[in-house]
């Protein structure tokens, strides 16, 4: 976001400062005031070709200077790629001599015009991005470290279903509207939600799982092409999360594919990933199973021998879990509206359409975690079976359920 500009013997400016709100500027002037002009300078920061009629007066140096505050904007590959100093507060400079020569700078330092258009071209392009974490704990910590701003809004699962629907409902009107909106959220972003970027950011992970991330890109074609950017997180990935580094794993293996998404890279990744069974099976299940096979005179002869499941199913029931994890649901009371509020705590009895309805306000979290937070205080139990974050403690409305423990390990550190 830029948030400074000096324009020094510029077209009709001799030397012009300003600073810019984070929120909204509005320039407004007569006809040929010059509101055009500071378009041109700021075009000429970005990289824009010299016309060589950019100078006031052609025996001094016309100069602008822009300072852009980077946090949040994911940039630092680029820094690094091109041997550059990362802030998060950066400044760019273009400078014209009265000879025609053009000179650029990033933070003091001489850049080739080729860099500082592409940084340009960046800034701008991410006035619109999604950042895809593979953690709520990560998601939490980026949003967190990006600070608060209008145009940046935060997604996981810690926030019920209808709080996500009233974000993304802002998301998608300020994406139509041209405004600018950054989202960091967890992988919930990638399942059944219609939405469009120009600029993806994904931790890695699968490549199935980049190839989803990817569809939030540019998805309805709205642009000639988007950009989809694969980046490894700060921390490194917890060795209880078996099926990412499995995932990542695989994708390692043909993240050098000329069609990265091509069926026959599609084909060798989940090769890989599939190569070990029996890492897929930690509970045995498939060992506790056995084909039998019998004759049977009386059918087809090319059918002679019929395989037949001999299996204790009773046994596999116990075991196997299709969600291994043990969750409870956590209904925050601050988000209720006020008729359900009352209900659920005047009511003896629920009605079937309350529990669905309480649903939409409702928090999955770990059963350790609902034990702890019921422990701490936190935590009602009405009716024996429904979980009640009383008033507003602990549920924020930008990042959801803050969910803090004292022994065992928190959900926010395990991948969702």
């Amino acid at each position: 976001m830029l948030r400074r500009l000096s324009v020094e013997n510029y077209a009709l400016i001799d030397k012009l400062e300003m600073e810019l709100d984070p929120h909204l500027n509005i320039i407004t002037g007569e006809t040929g005031a010059g509101k055009s002009i500071l378009l041109g300078a700021l075009g000429l920061l970005l990289g824009a070709k010299n016309d060589g009629q950019a100078m006031k007066d052609a025996t001094r140096n016309c100069t602008v200077e822009g300072t852009f505050d980077l946090a949040g904007s994911s940039l630092e590959a680029f820094f690094a790629e091109n041997d550059l100093d990362y802030a998060p507060e950066t400044t760019l400079t273009r400078m014209i001599t009265p000879a025609g020569k053009s000179r650029a700078f990033v933070n003091d330092v001489p850049v080739q015009l080729a860099q500082l258009r592409e940084l340009g071209a960046r800034l701008l392009a991410e006035r619109q991005v999604l950042c895809i974490l593979n953690s709520r704990r990560h998601a939490r910590a980026l949003f967190e470290r990006c600070g608060k701003n209008e145009d940046l809004f935060h997604l996981s699962a810690y926030m019920t279903p209808c709080h996500r629907s009233r974000t993304l409902q802002t998301i998608r009107e300020r994406l139509a509207s041209g405004l600018p909106c950054r989202v960091i959220s967890t992988s919930l972003i990638e399942c059944g939600v219609d939405i469009s970027f120009p600029v993806v950011y994904r931790e890695r992970n699968g490549l199935d799982v980049i190839a989803q991330a990817a569809g939030r890109c540019n998805r309805h074609g709205e642009r000639e092409r988007g950009q989809v950017c694969v980046f490894d997180g700060e921390q490194p990935v917890p060795l209880r999360a078996a099926d990412l580094n499995r995932r990542r794993e695989a994708c390692a293996l043909v993240q050098d594919a000329d069609d990265l998404f091509g069926p026959a890279t599609i084909r060798r990744y989940f090769q890989a990933l599939y190569s070990h069974p029996e890492l897929l099976d930690e509970h045995a299940i498939l060992r506790k199973m056995k084909l039998v096979t019998s004759s049977n005179a009386a059918l087809d002869p090319r059918f002679y021998r019929i395989p037949k499941l001999d299996a204790d199913f009773a046994e596999i029931d116990r075991t196997f879990q299709f969600i291994e994890s043990q969750t409870d649901s956590v209904v925050i009371e601050s988000q209720l509206p006020e008729e359900l509020r009352t209900c659920l705590r005047n009511e003896q009895a629920l009605p079937s359409r309350v529990f669905r309805r309480l649903q939409s306000y409702s928090v999955q979290v770990y059963r350790w975690e609902r034990e702890a937070m019921e422990q701490a205080g936190r935590l009602e139990c009405l009716h024996d079976c429904v979980y009640l974050l009383s008033g507003g403690l602990g549920y924020a409305e930008d990042t959801g359920l803050d969910v803090r423990m004292a022994d065992g390990i928190s959900s926010a550190d395990l991948v969702f």
